[in-house]
C-alpha cells in the first residue's frame, strides 16, 4: 500500500507540486468549488466545499487525529458525487474511504490534470449550465451505457471549446456534432 511519504515523493519526482499542497491555494471560489482529498491514517475524505481552508480547519477541529490535506481540484457537487460512485467499493461511511493504491493513484492523477486545468479561466456561467443539462442526461441514460460515455465525452469537449481558438474550435465542433449524432442514434 502506498503511504503518503511515497504518495508525496511520487509528487515530487513527476514535477508535481511535492509533499502537502499548499492549503491557502484553494481559498474561497468564485464559480465552482473543490472537491477535496483529506486523509487520517486509515481513510481518505473525498468532499466538496467552496472555501477549502475553512472546511478543513472545522473538519481538524472536530477530529482527534491528525488530518492531512493532500490536495483539491476545481470541481462541483456532482464531481464529488461522481467519485463517492466511483469509488463505493472503498467506502467506509459517508464520504470517507478505505486508503487503497487505486484511489492514491486516482487522486495522484487528479491532482496532476488539475494543475493544468488551474492555468485556465474558470468555465463560463453558460458552460456549466451547458454541463449540468449534459450529466442529467448522461445519468438518465446511465454514466457506463455506450450513450452515457458519449455524454461524458461531450461534457468533456464542451469544457475544452471555451478555451480553444481558431482552428481547434471548428475540430472540436465538428467532433461534437459527431457525437451528439451517435449520442441520439445509440438512444433512438
Amino acid at each position: 500500500m502506498t503511504d503518503i511519504n511515497e504518495f508525496n515523493y511520487l509528487l515530487e519526482c513527476e514535477g508535481e507540486t511535492g509533499s502537502l499542497m499548499p492549503i491557502e491555494d484553494f481559498g474561497p471560489a468564485p464559480h465552482l468549488g473543490y472537491v477535496y482529498f483529506i486523509r487520517t491514517t486509515e481513510a481518505i475524505k473525498i468532499g466538496y466545499t467552496k472555501n477549502t481552508p475553512s472546511r478543513f480547519s472545522n473538519l481538524q477541529t472536530s477530529n482527534p487525529e491528525t488530518l492531512v490535506f493532500l490536495g483539491a481540484t476545481r470541481g462541483t457537487k456532482e464531481d464529488e458525487r461522481d467519485l463517492h460512485q466511483m469509488f463505493c467499493h472503498l467506502q467506509i461511511r459517508g464520504e470517507w474511504f478505505r486508503v487503497e493504491e487505486e484511489l492514491l493513484d486516482y487522486i495522484k492523477s487528479a491532482l496532476a490534470d488539475d494543475a493544468w486545468e488551474r492555468s485556465r479561466p474558470a468555465p463560463s456561467r453558460e458552460t456549466l449550465v451547458l454541463i449540468k443539462g449534459l450529466r442529467k442526461k448522461r445519468d438518465a441514460c446511465g454514466a457506463d451505457t455506450p450513450a452515457g460515455r458519449r455524454y461524458s465525452n461531450l461534457i468533456e469537449q464542451v469544457r475544452n471549446i471555451e478555451h480553444a481558438t481558431g482552428e481547434q474550435v471548428k475540430l472540436l465542433q465538428t467532433f461534437m456534432a459527431r457525437t451528439t449524432a451517435e449520442i441520439e442514434r445509440l438512444t433512438a
